[in-house]
């Protein structure tokens, strides 16, 4: 397989994305995802789990794939919502665990720094510069959470293009590259322990 592909995934309880970018162009591989529900608790954890896996799955048998890039967690005023800690807990052991998938937790700033120039952009004009900087409109990139997955596969695919000496880039992009954070393997031996 020489097609290498870059994953972007946005974890939300209603509504979480995942963009597929072959590495090489930047071009969409497929269709970005939505998976909408209305599920509550442990069903919908099931669910999207299922489905997430079911799709990187499918991806990893026709190409090589990059660690996938998951925008970290971000948090409010409030406090980050538990129930979305849950999920990207189960995802990232998941992804480790059932597809030997590795990954990169990307920081909602740094996506924003990257596409915007700034790390605290506000939605909207998160959704402006990706439509403008790529070319590509609501008919492809139907709502805010597949935008910010192709903005994940296309961060995950200048950032292992810099990564192996491919690209230089601007000064900008190489800062939002600093405060990513890849996954540990997992120790069975150490982790299993009675």
């Amino acid at each position: 397989m020489s097609l290498t592909l870059t994953v972007g995934l946005d974890l939300s309880l209603t509504g979480s994305a995942i963009a597929v970018v072959d590495r090489a162009t930047g071009q969409l591989h497929q269709a970005p995802r939505t998976l909408r529900n209305k599920l509550t608790a442990m069903t919908r954890l099931a669910y999207l789990r299922t489905e997430i896996m079911s799709d990187i799955y499918s991806i990893k048998e026709k190409a090589n794939v990059d660690p996938i890039f998951i925008e970290g967690y971000g948090f409010s005023f409030r406090g980050m919502d538990f129930t979305l800690a849950e999920l990207g807990g189960i995802i990232r052991l998941s992804l480790l665990e059932c597809v030997d998938q590795s990954f990169y937790n990307v920081p909602p700033t740094s996506l924003k720094l990257f596409i915007t120039g700034k790390g605290n952009s506000a939605k909207n004009i998160m959704l402006e510069q990706v439509y403008r900087r790529y070319k590509l409109g609501s008919e492809i990139l139907k709502d805010d959470n597949q935008v910010d997955a192709y903005a994940l596969a296309r961060f995950g695919a200048e950032y292992m293009n810099w990564k192996e000496g491919k690209s230089d880039l601007p000064k900008r992009i190489v800062e939002s590259f600093k405060k990513i954070t890849g996954c540990e393997a997992i120790d069975c031996a150490e982790a299993y322990l009675k």
